[in-house]
């Protein structure tokens, strides 16, 4: 780790399994802190131990718009709509500017709870949940995530009407 002394930012640098017989380092500065920096460090190397990648600078926001262009290309497009619109109504505005490991359950309960108590539909809120929560699901599949906070968030699905 180093210090720049003109701008007082750390960076970290590590070198990582090779891929393919080719060396493999990453850099990244930015930090405030030393221990900011060295905290990043060892999430990186545990990461590349775990087989888990996560950034800590991708937001839920930037992950949402990326799940979306992968469902481009297998959805009908009235589908496809319906699914953009949730993304940039409700979920955007309401975890956008979360970072993704920062996102918890307690965000998306409180959501929950709080759209429900504003009179929004219980189908609506059901639909947006389950978007975020199969949106979470490719970040877990993928190795960008640990675990899905939305898992045990989504309400029940609501009963048809008779």
């Amino acid at each position: 780790m180093a210090g720049d002394v003109k701008h007082g930012k750390w960076t970290y640098c590590v070198d990582l399994a090779p891929d393919e017989g080719q060396r493999r380092t990453r850099r990244r500065g930015g930090f405030a802190t030393r221990a900011e920096a060295a905290r990043e460090m060892a999430a990186v190397l545990d990461g590349e131990l775990r087989g888990v990648y996560e950034n800590r600078r991708t937001t839920v926001a930037s992950l949402l718009r990326e799940w979306l262009i992968l469902q481009k290309v297998r959805l009908a497009p009235n589908t496809y709509a319906g699914y953009q619109a949730c993304v940039e109504r409700d979920l955007i505005p309401a975890f956008g500017h979360h970072r993704l490991l920062d996102l918890r359950p307690k965000h998306i309960d409180e959501w929950i709870t709080a759209q429900l108590d504003a009179g929004r539909g219980k189908v609506t809120v059901y639909r947006a949940a389950s978007t975020l929560r199969n949106a979470l699901n490719v970040a877990v599949r993928s190795w960008r995530l640990r675990y899905n906070p939305a898992k045990h968030s989504v309400p029940p699905k609501p009963r048809a009407t008779e």
